[in-house]
């Protein structure tokens, strides 16, 4: 009992490193399927997808400074980093 406590909290704890926001961008993007090669141009994601989010910019830098998304070869697209698919779907 006392170790699955532990992982819990330790999981608990590494979910808590991203803000609402950031989880909020990587759901969108996750049920979108943007891994990969697919992108998105960040203004069509703000604009469209997650428009309600209010730290758009600052949650996204945050997304791209821990790796779970990066600059895709379109021009201006981002996409989710599918070597960290686990660790974004336990974002998740």
């Amino acid at each position: 009992m006392l170790e699955s406590l532990d992982e819990s909290i330790v999981g608990f704890s590494h979910k808590m490193d991203i803000d609402v926001g950031a989880r909020h961008i990587l759901a969108c993007m996750h049920r979108k399927h943007y891994w990969g090669k697919k992108t998105v141009a960040p203004e069509t994601l703000k604009n469209h997808y997650c428009h309600n989010v209010l730290t758009f910019e600052s949650s996204l830098n945050t997304l791209i400074e821990k790796g779970l998304v990066h600059r895709g070869t379109a021009v201006n697209g981002i996409a989710l980093d599918i070597k960290r698919k686990r660790e974004i779907e336990d974002y998740l």
